[in-house]
């Protein structure tokens, strides 16, 4: 999956109020097309969602990056 169909993913997680195991939050994220600043969502042992910080659906577990 690109970036773009994990943000759109992750936009329409936030509007039907699903919750995920772990996010990920204030990450740099590597990809051929160069680092993005986003966060991560994590759902039974696999990424559901990459997206802005804003975007990322609510999590039991909340790890914060710091920017790294």
């Amino acid at each position: 999956m690109t970036f773009g169909v994990l943000y759109l993913v992750a936009y329409f997680w936030t509007l039907i109020d699903l919750s995920v195991d772990m996010v990920i939050k204030n990450a740099r994220l590597v990809s051929p097309r160069g680092i993005t600043e986003a966060g991560v969502a994590v759902k039974d042992g696999k990424i559901a969602a990459v997206a802005r910080d804003i975007h990322l659906p609510k999590a039991e577990n909340v790890i914060d990056a710091k920017g790294n």
